[in-house]
């Protein structure tokens, strides 16, 4: 009897358990939303596409033999299916591109059987070229052969190695041929030729180069060919770009524009090992520098790394002086699309530099008051009530010739309008926010 009892307590507690458990999980299904989980959230400063590249990479042993080869191949194609976003975040970079090196100076079949492998051991190579160098080429080559159609359209630096065989292979008195057998007038398709000579210059020991009679006429091919809208980068090595900076003679004019466009471009555009070889970044900030205070009636730049590039080229502390670029960098960014300018990095650093500007103004002059007009933040709010006041005072502190220069004056009288609407209650418009 005792045990019957017992039997039934248990399956009243049982039945109990379940008929709470039951209402339990109601309730919460009634309550409770999981939340969706976003595999893009990681650790702050962390990015987990690059993440993945970066412990391929790592997982290579080392040294480097034949067999590291498919490890190798991964991380370079892992890395090359990245978005430009997610590339800056890769950490092992070099470290792969050195194990790429490593991997093409041993012997055994191919070095790579992937356009992105070949590109990234292209730009390893020195200048000019040594033993070693011809070597890796020749193996670069072999490489190239053997890739499928669809991978050697993916190859970007076909027209580099094609100008590096010719100095391997030819001399100045090849490259001379070459140049002496284009027919003017210079245009876009001459682009992929002169880039090819222009490597192979570059390529070219020292006394070879001074046997090459066309330098002056590849200087000029290079200088008309700046003038044109490619579509590509005018050069795709740090050599290269540094031979065609240093043909460029000042004082620098508007003339300079369109090849100094270009070469920035292309400086950008160039991997992090390559942008370390280039040796004219100083003389090319100095150009923009010279550039700045020329009226180009045009923006300085067209992309949003071309302008970061500009931007931190600047020369601290910020003067009088840095007003010409400064507004070119301001009027290049205005006229960028939404997407680039989501692509700019320097915006904040801009806004300090025009802060910094606009305290460094004296107004003494039409131009600087025409700077301290520029400078008042817009959209219009209260805040700007002390940067208005003193345009204006400076304004009425020049001479009525002066004045007469003072082209953004409309622009002030239009701003204190604003300002006075605000003041008054009569104006919707913002009370917070400078941009």
């Amino acid at each position: 009897m005792k045990r019957r009892r017992n039997h039934i307590i248990g399956l009243l507690i049982g039945l109990l358990c379940m008929g709470l458990l039951t209402a339990g999980l109601k309730s919460c299904d009634s309550k409770v939303t999981l939340p969706n989980f976003d595999s893009s959230i990681v650790t702050p400063g962390v990015n987990a596409n690059a993440k993945k590249v970066d412990d391929l990479i790592s997982a290579i042993k080392t040294p480097i033999t034949l067999e590291s080869a498919d490890a190798i191949s991964r991380a370079r194609q892992a890395y090359d299916s990245l978005s430009d976003a997610d590339k800056p975040f890769v950490t092992l970079l070099d470290k792969l591109k050195g194990f790429e090196l490593d991997l093409a100076k041993l012997g055994g079949g191919l070095i790579a059987n992937d356009a992105a492998t070949l590109d990234g051991l292209l730009s390893g190579i020195k200048l000019p070229l040594d033993a070693e160098g011809i070597d890796l080429l020749g193996k670069i080559r072999a490489a190239f052969d053997g890739l499928s159609d669809s991978e050697k359209a993916k190859f970007k630096g076909l027209d580099l190695l094609e100008g590096l065989e010719l100095s391997a292979n030819g001399g100045a008195a090849e490259l001379d041929n070459l140049l002496d057998g284009i027919k003017l007038p210079i245009t876009a398709e001459h682009s992929g030729l002169l880039r090819k000579i222009r490597s192979a210059y570059e390529g070219l020991p020292e006394a070879e180069k001074a046997k090459f009679k066309g330098l002056d006429k590849l200087k000029g091919f290079e200088f008309d060919l700046g003038k044109l809208d490619l579509g590509e980068p005018i050069a795709n090595n740090a050599a290269a770009l540094d031979g065609l900076l240093n043909n460029i003679e000042a004082p620098i004019t508007a003339d300079h524009f369109d090849l100094l466009s270009k070469i920035r471009s292309a400086f950008e555009s160039l991997s992090d090992a390559e942008k370390a070889k280039f040796k004219g970044l100083d003389k090319l900030k100095g150009f923009e520098w010279d550039l700045g205070k020329l009226d180009l009636g045009r923006p300085i730049a067209k992309d949003a790394a071309s302008l970061d590039g500009i931007l931190d080229g600047i020369k601290l502390p910020i003067t009088a002086e840095h007003s010409g670029l400064l507004r070119k960098i301001r009027e290049a960014y205005d006229s960028l699309s939404d997407a680039e300018k989501a692509k700019f990095k320097g915006l904040d650093k801009l806004k300090g530099y025009e802060a910094d500007l606009n305290n460094a103004l004296d107004g003494s002059t039409p131009d600087s008051v025409n700077e301290l007009i520029r400078l008042i933040p817009t959209p219009i709010t209260l805040d700007c009530e002390d940067a208005i006041n003193r345009a204006l005072s400076a304004y009425n502190a020049l001479s009525d010739a002066d004045k007469a220069n003072v082209s953004n004056y409309p622009l002030l009288q239009d701003y204190l309008t604003q300002l006075q609407k605000l003041k008054s209650g009569s104006a919707d418009l913002p009370k917070t926010g400078i941009d």
